[in-house]
């Protein structure tokens, strides 16, 4: 059954956003570009992040910002309660696997702002296909491997 997360059939595209920062001086001083608020409550627990920007920020700068995904309380009152659950770094031009836990039912993304980038967009897609036990197995097991990868990458 692994093979569920290789077919396309399996993936819907959920949401896609372009951000262009606003000159703010004519020198050539930008405003930076606002957080991503994506105005989605997922229920899949398994989602692909990509980013794309086209607009060079310069060599050094390799990274997107913090993708961070919040529990929603929608029986909180009016001013509904949010607890941070997970949190990814995405990099710039690439695609990334989130495997969120379990624990949350439904959750909201935000991508930090990024000030230091001229534009950006944000692509999530959302795994739609069913998940067996095996494949569970399998995704937690790719979610472990890849944390271990990204710490062994920062530490250098």
């Amino acid at each position: 059954m692994a093979g569920e997360l290789n077919n396309s059939q399996n993936w819907a595209l959920a949401y896609q956003e372009y951000k262009q920062a606003i000159q703010a001086t004519p020198q050539g001083g930008y405003y930076p570009l606002p957080a991503f608020e994506v105005p989605i409550t997922f229920s899949s627990k398994i989602l692909i992040a990509k980013t794309v920007s086209t607009i060079p920020a310069g060599k050094r700068w390799k990274w997107a910002g913090n993708l961070r995904a919040f529990q929603t309380f929608p029986n909180a009152g009016i001013n509904s309660q949010k607890s941070e659950i997970q949190s990814y770094s995405l990099f710039l031009n690439r695609s990334k696997l989130l495997v969120l836990p379990e624990i949350a039912s439904g959750y909201e993304l935000v991508l930090s702002d990024a000030f230091w980038l001229r534009d950006l967009q944000l692509t999530i897609y959302e795994f739609t296909g069913q998940l067996d036990n095996e494949l569970n197995q399998l995704v937690q097991s790719i979610q472990g491997d890849v944390l271990r990868i990204e710490s062994k990458i920062d530490a250098l």
